[in-house]
């Protein structure tokens, strides 16, 4: 008996614990509303005690219909009036089915009902979670199914033997599991059991035949609504049009992950290393940079791509395909220069070289570039030395603060002494600010005013953005166009996933320097103690594991959308298609070499040499596969007529005249069953007489009598005791 305790226990602990993970998904996706949640807690808690038996009460039968019936009002209001979407109806109908299932006494078929909705959830939660933490949830989901499983399994297993061994359902035979054949010899019973490893593999079988059809047809919606790790607008604020200088120190603090981004050099070259610029900024008014060009205008979409540059690339292109988080930003981060675009719904780009599209907070988003990424050579540079620039590019990023301190310009003079051309000139500020410099994220100020000024002259310490800032300004001291740009540093790159991971704290700063043959060109001058370095020690490992694993998930579950399982769907139908070809090639051969067979054999039989083998082949040709056809036609009803049969022959009512014993077991277990519902429960210690004596219901005690009548003698019944008992389940039904 304590034995049995504890395999109802771990039955009960293991099913409950599915459930609750379920719910914990369901949590997870943000699709339900605080109150509905606080309820539904509540049910389990309910449940858990009527389990138990600690209350008597339940949900009635009729209560749980009516709700039922009524919940198309409730589901109608929260589409129209509380402006739900899809995915929010289907998670709030399933946990207020769960919840009348759940209020009431479980049996067998109930638990196996509940195991099905539970599976279902987290089916339904993998197309709407963005976190590859849900695998954790899944896989402790998975370890408790399989004890609740089993268990159910190997509890009505027990019940059936307990069932054979206390006679409960009047059953008199020695020994208990013997019944008495017609010829007077006992035959034994079929245990009813199955075998726990077949059982085993039969669910893990039926969890992967349900699992991958629902997974791979399941669209991914309302994505949107689930604001998990979204990265607030404040964190990341270096992106906008108005920046003031020292904001991205903030972002270098928070080591949230911001994107992930697979790289290949389409030239067949090594890795270089890249940035992935976001915004441009031109005007310094001494404590903010600001963006003043013209904002975005959007660009034309071709089919699936944009062109976002018609000038054919003079070097490598590079593919990088981007993974963005949920930002509440809409700069598009791309390697510089870039060509093509795939993958968004829209694009816009400014005059300050800047991509942008919609915001996303709730979702992430992803997309392919290819970027001309070829750099100038230093000869081509320094032989760029015009000065020729047009009005725009003098006006905006020539441009200096009304107050500007003099003593930048005097300090350029000294640093670009000997230089006469605009990269030689950029090359040594760059050298200067390297040497002479020293990274820190740890901002003070020694005077007010410009912080350019005091960085230079006072502290001679700061981050990316102040040698930036410091470098646009000295070159445009000296009449060089240069302006400030914002974005991220290429990130660590993971090997086993083959990807870069950038985040927060790579966010970066840099000048780009205007070339009048060659355009825009990067410059870094924060000195290397700024760029970023990553732990090669046991915790980076732990954290590229925990990146190769994110990936995994991006990809394969988040990026299974409906443009892939229709893509999926349509390579499918295209095998299928050219297998039906090839099967039709080999039947035509076969069955033309068939034909041939049969006709060589009719002409030796019949000795018939006149007939021509093109009637023959005719009429064999069409009567051959209808003759197969309709033997396939006449197995699968034969199939149809034996499990009708054995349906038919399983009826109490049938199996009266080969097995009256067999016969009046089945219908006295049913009206037992019926019995127990209005609340008449036999004992073990009861015969059947003793039973039907205590039953206030007319026609069980002589429905008795028939049973031991027929289970005792093995005598059938006569046509009319048989109708007898029809007519009493059918009046009850």
């Amino acid at each position: 008996m304590n034995q049995w305790m504890t395999l109802t226990r771990i039955h009960k602990l293991s099913s409950y614990a599915m459930l609750l993970i379920a719910f914990v998904a369901i949590l997870w996706t943000r699709q339900i509303d605080p109150p509905i949640s606080i309820l539904f807690s509540v049910v389990l808690i309910i449940s858990w005690q009527i389990d138990r038996r600690q209350t008597g009460w339940q949900l009635s039968r009729s209560t749980a219909n009516l709700a039922i019936l009524l919940y198309p009002v409730i589901l109608f209001y929260q589409w129209q009036g509380l402006g739900h979407t899809f995915a929010r109806l289907i998670v709030n109908f399933v946990l207020f089915a769960t919840a009348l299932k759940l209020l009431r006494r479980k049996s067998p078929r109930d638990w196996f009902w509940l195991y099905v909705v539970s599976f279902c959830q987290m089916i339904l939660v993998a197309g709407l979670i963005l976190d590859p933490g849900f695998l954790v949830l899944l896989l402790l989901y998975l370890l408790v199914a399989m004890p609740a499983l089993i268990t159910q399994e190997m509890t009505q297993s027990q019940d059936y033997f307990e069932r054979l061994r206390s006679n409960e359902t009047g059953g008199w035979q020695e020994p208990p599991a013997y019944r008495q054949r017609k010829d007077g010899r006992l035959q034994m019973i079929k245990p009813g059991y199955r075998s726990l490893v077949g059982y085993s593999a039969l669910v893990a079988a039926a969890v992967l035949l349900g699992a991958v059809p629902l997974f791979l047809a399941l669209p991914r919606v309302s994505r949107g609504a689930s604001r998990h790790g979204v990265l607030p607008t404040e964190s990341i604020s270096g992106f906008s049009d108005n920046v003031r200088l020292g904001d991205v120190a903030r972002i270098k603090l928070n080591q949230d992950v911001v994107m992930r981004a697979r790289v290949r050099f389409l030239d067949g070259g090594a890795t270089r290393p890249l940035r992935w610029r976001g915004v441009t900024l031109d005007r310094y008014d001494g404590r903010n940079w600001s963006f003043t060009g013209e904002r975005q205008s959007a660009l034309r979409r071709m089919e699936t791509a944009f062109s976002v540059d018609s000038s054919l690339p003079t070097g490598g292109v590079t593919e990088q395909r981007i993974f963005l988080e949920p930002l509440d930003i809409s700069t598009v981060f791309v390697a510089p220069r870039p060509i093509f675009l795939i993958g968004l719904s829209t694009l816009l780009r400014d005059d300050g070289d800047g991509l942008w599209t919609a915001p996303h907070p709730g979702n992430k988003i992803e997309y392919r570039v290819y970027s001309d990424t070829s750099v100038p050579s230093m000869r081509e540079l320094e032989a760029d030395d015009s000065k020729d620039y047009s009005p725009d590019i003098r006006r905006r990023y020539l441009q200096l603060p009304e107050d500007f301190d003099p003593r930048i310009g005097e300090l350029a003079g000294r640093v670009t002494n000997g230089a006469s051309t605009p990269f030689n000139m950029a090359r040594k500020i760059e050298h200067h600010l390297h040497e002479n410099y020293g990274y820190t994220l740890d901002l003070t100020r020694q005077e007010p005013g410009d912080p350019v000024a005091d960085f230079l002259f006072n502290v001679r310490r700061g981050h990316c953005e102040y040698f930036a800032s410091a470098m646009v300004l000295l070159l445009r001291t000296r009449g060089v166009p240069a302006r400030l740009v914002n974005g991220f540093q290429m990130g660590e790159y993971i090997r086993s996933a083959d990807v870069f991971t950038v985040r927060q704290s790579d966010a970066h700063s840099w000048v780009e320097v205007y070339f009048v043959g060659h355009g825009w060109v990067a410059f870094e001058p924060t000195p290397d103690a700024g760029l970023s370095r990553y732990d090669p020690g046991w915790l980076g490992l732990l954290r590229q594991y925990r990146e190769a694993l994110e990936m995994f998930w991006l990809e394969n579950v988040i990026g299974f959308d409906t443009a892939k399982q229709i893509a999926m769907m349509v390579e499918v139908r295209q095998r299928i298609a050219l297998y039906q070809r090839e099967q039709s090639f080999r039947w035509d051969d076969w069955q033309f070499d068939l034909d041939r067979q049969t006709l060589d054999d009719l002409k030796r039989e019949i000795g018939w040499s006149a007939i021509t083998e093109t009637k023959w082949g005719e009429a064999f040709q069409g009567s051959l596969p209808s003759l197969l056809v309709n033997l396939l036609l006449l197995f699968l009803l034969l199939a149809l007529a034996l499990l009708a049969h054995r349906l038919i022959k399983r009826h109490w009512r049938n199996r009266m005249k080969s097995d009256a014993a067999g016969g009046a077991l089945i219908f006295y277990r049913q009206m037992l069953k019926y019995l127990a519902r209005r609340g008449y429960h036999r004992s073990a210690n009861q015969t059947p007489s003793e039973f039907a004596a205590g039953v206030d219901m007319p026609g069980v005690l002589e429905l008795t009598h028939l049973y031991e009548r027929a289970r005792l003698g093995a005598h059938p019944l006569k046509d009319d005791e048989i109708r007898l008992i029809e007519d009493w389940f059918r009046a009850r039904h």
